[in-house]
């Protein structure tokens, strides 16, 4: 029983990391639009691509919901760029890797979906094997902090290792 339990703690691990992962990554890319108009104007976009600050945080915008699935095209996505109307704003390749992106995060939310059922899933086992939840929850955390902080080693110790095999590689 107990090492089924533990199984279940860290499934209930990796899927609440994975979780605040997706999370992040959609608060971060769709909540604050004045942080894309900063870096916009940090960057004279506006400029050098001919179009006004409104007409890119519109292209913005559709860009975002198309990233997040309420949008169903790029291609009728249209600007006023270097004074010509209704001037597509996304070519094919553009609108190809976009594609990529979009399957990306609508999968990623998607599972982000499946793992809440199966966090909830472990948690209604644990209480089903007689555990206490509100251990098993605590130890879902340690553990999975733990797990994340080993699994951050490993990989931090692999880059380090990769890079400087590459360093001494160029002398």
């Amino acid at each position: 029983m107990k090492s089924l339990r533990f199984i279940l703690g860290i499934i209930s691990s990796f899927s609440l990391m994975f979780i605040a992962l997706v999370t992040s990554i959609e608060i971060a890319a769709y909540s604050d639009f004045s942080f894309y108009e900063k870096e916009y104007k940090k960057y004279a976009v506006t400029a050098f691509v001919g179009i006004s600050m409104p007409d890119l945080m519109d292209v913005t915008v559709d860009m975002m919901h198309y990233l997040n699935g309420t949008k169903d095209t790029l291609t009728d996505v249209k600007a006023t760029i270097k004074d010509v109307p209704d001037t597509p704003f996304f070519n094919e390749r553009e609108v190809k890797h976009m594609k990529d992106v979009r399957n990306l995060f609508v999968s990623a939310s998607r599972i982000r979906s499946i793992l809440i059922a199966v966090i909830i899933l472990c948690i209604i086992s644990e209480k089903l094997l007689k555990g206490k939840i509100s251990s098993f929850i605590s130890n879902v955390f340690v553990y999975g902090t733990l797990l994340s902080l080993a699994v951050a080693g490993v990989l931090i110790s692999v880059s380090y290792t990769h890079l400087r095999a590459h360093e001494t590689d160029s002398y």
